[in-house]
């Protein structure tokens, strides 16, 4: 498919995964600012561009995804799901393998989710369609020099997964301090761009890695903005309602660049992936029941999204669909 028509996609795309189900305005004002950081490319193209030119065949990917909640601690079905749908798409495409960091607390519970999606488990780097998860202790000071021996990236994507604001604390969206129980993996994000690995952000509140991008904006339009903050960046950051969604966004602006329909399983395969996160214990978002979905929107919804966004790219790939003009 060609350049200005995946863009034309991703441009509905963007729309689509930036729709607040909550009818939060701040969500409109930093998807603004997020674009216009962008330079007014769709976010969710600009970040497969990215992934699409930098990341090598056969090459691992790095996912940092996990947002442990105040009070229990638990993680949420944000961020995981997201990252192992984009990571099938990765794996069809790319034939990526895919490595997840996570918190020590949360690494059972991502793999479970990942299992749900369709990958194996693996302790190393193998074959197609296994996935390595890593559980990091929280609190602590972690060195990535292993991490980057051991894997050589070839990109790195934070989906929905708490970075320091500009004090150094990892913050709730509401204001609490969840320092004690995250892993510092937003450190990596640092130490990629210094050694050249592209990286991307994927956030919806203003408190994840990537969002350091529009720090003063969140600061201004967020009601815990002064708190919240991140001030963690990435070379690209997508900005949505949903984090997952914009991890879907990202999914399918690759299957437009690519033309390649088939590379975005079936709504089937998300269902699956959702009722795994939550029956292994991540939960949906500020409700915290362990309903499939993700930050309070029900699982059929969320499989309307990514039905969405595979009709739009099966419509431009379908050479007997009716074309409107």
């Amino acid at each position: 498919m060609n350049s200005s028509a995946a863009m034309e996609i991703s441009e509905h795309i963007d729309r689509l995964v930036s729709t607040d189900f909550h009818s939060r305005k701040f969500i409109i004002d930093l998807y603004g600012a997020a674009r216009r950081q962008s330079g007014n490319i769709p976010l969710t193209y600009r970040a497969a561009l990215l992934i699409s030119e930098k990341v090598r065949p056969d090459s691992s990917v790095l996912f940092i995804t996990g947002f442990p909640t105040y009070g229990d601690f638990v993680a949420e079905q944000d961020g995981p799901v997201g990252a192992c749908m984009l990571s099938r798409v990765l794996s069809e495409l790319l034939r990526v393998r895919p490595v997840v960091l996570t918190d020590a607390s949360q690494a059972g519970m991502v793999e479970k989710c990942f299992m749900g999606c369709g990958f194996s488990l693996a302790g190393r780097l193998g074959e197609e369609h296994q996935v390595v998860v890593r559980g990091f202790k929280e609190n602590t000071e972690i060195d990535f020099s292993s991490v980057f021996d051991e894997f050589s990236p070839s990109a790195i994507i934070a989906i929905e997964r708490p970075s320091k604001n500009s004090s150094g604390r990892y913050m709730s969206m509401r204001g609490m301090d969840i320092s004690s129980k995250v892993a510092r993996l937003d450190d990596i994000l640092n130490e990629a761009r210094k050694r050249g690995i592209p990286t991307v952000g994927v956030g919806d509140g203003g408190n994840e890695a990537g969002c350091g991008l529009i720090e003063k904006e969140v600061i201004k339009f967020h009601p815990n903005g002064k708190t919240i903050a991140s001030a963690v960046g990435t070379d690209v950051l997508v900005f949505s309602s949903v984090s997952n969604f914009g991890a879907y966004g990202i999914a399918g602006a690759l299957a437009a660049i690519s033309g390649d329909f088939y590379a975005l399983p079936d709504k089937e395969i998300l269902m699956s992936a959702l009722k795994s996160a939550a029956t292994s214990g991540l939960h949906n978002g500020p409700p915290k029941w362990l309903d499939p979905g993700s930050d309070g929107v029900p699982f059929e919804l969320e499989g309307l999204v990514w039905e969405g966004i595979r009709r739009m790219i099966w419509e431009k790939v379908n050479p007997h669909y009716p074309r409107f003009y």
